[in-house]
């Protein structure tokens, strides 16, 4: 344990030594099993969109020269409003890459950072119908929210509720209605006295899942035990996973499937259908007695 102590402390004054020498647009490797490093980065406004390339790696850090971090691969880091809204700042991003045994790979760049016109940031919330936003964003005087849904909203976080799904006919089924998933652009605009920036996300809603199957139990096979093999047939709408639990301490993810018991019993049978917006079950119960 001591030897590979020792080891991995060489290993980290030598990578450093190396670190020291190089151009800023160098890779840095310290590689006994093949670790390798690098990193795009796309900068608007003071938003950087980091994009991470880690071979053989166990962990990656970037920092972005602000003293700021993440140890996600892809991160989006937005740069204070406070310090870059008067001049241009310089920053020096990093990617280093962790492999086996103290493999250290280091990759840099600099950027810079140079825009007081206001950033659209914010998160959401979709609960069934419902929306909720959280504005994070900078140097901004004015908010409009247009979320497709013909409302919009001068706030800052405000929230809304879209309609629900209409049943339409079904061209492949004459006489039938389905219910489609609906696609809403909700765009965000903030204004300073420097400009306008807009920001959009596209939200899905999904209809209410239905759960309901119909089963056949197959009544000559296997021909040495007949009454085992029962078909299930989801029977169910508007999903777009689900799962099986056929009541003998075994499942399946097939929407439709065929399933062979080892015993004649009385099972209790559960199909659950979900989409992004729910889940729903139904149980039967299949007797082979």
């Amino acid at each position: 344990m001591k030897r590979d102590k020792l080891v991995f402390y060489f290993t980290l004054l030598a990578f450093f030594a190396v670190i020291s020498s190089c151009s800023k647009e160098d890779v840095y490797n310290i590689t006994p099993s093949g670790v390798k490093s690098d990193f795009t980065v796309a900068v608007s406004d003071l938003k950087l969109t980091g994009t991470g390339n880690a071979v053989n790696s166990a962990k990656v850090i970037w920092t972005f020269g602000d003293g700021k971090s993440s140890t996600e691969l892809n991160p989006v880091h937005v740069y204070d409003p406070a310090i870059n809204s008067t001049h241009k700042t310089d920053y020096v991003v990093q990617l280093t890459a962790f492999g086996a045994e103290g493999a250290v790979s280091f990759k840099e760049r600099k950027i810079t950072i140079d825009d007081p016109r206001p950033v659209s940031y914010f998160k959401y919330v979709l609960d069934e119908l419902a929306l909720t936003v959280k504005d994070s964003s900078y140097l901004t005087s004015s908010h409009l929210w247009d979320f497709g849904n013909k409302v919009t909203s001068t706030l800052a976080s405000p929230t809304t509720v879209f309609p629900e799904i209409v049943p339409e006919p079904d061209k492949d089924k004459p006489g039938d209605f389905i219910e489609k998933p609906k696609e809403y652009k909700v765009m965000h605009t903030v204004t300073n006295s420097k400009g306008v920036r807009k920001d959009s996300v596209s939200l899905t809603i999904f209809p209410i899942p239905v759960a309901d199957f119909t089963f056949e139990i197959d009544k000559n096979s296997p021909s040495t035990d007949p009454g085992r093999v029962v078909t299930f047939k989801n029977t169910g709408k508007n999903g777009t996973d689900f799962k099986w639990d056929f009541g003998d301490n075994t499942s399946s993810t097939s929407s439709n499937d065929v399933h062979t018991y080892n015993i004649k019993f009385s099972y209790k049978v559960t199909l659950t259908v979900s989409n992004p917006r729910r889940k729903v079950s139904v149980t039967k119960t299949v007797n082979l007695n």
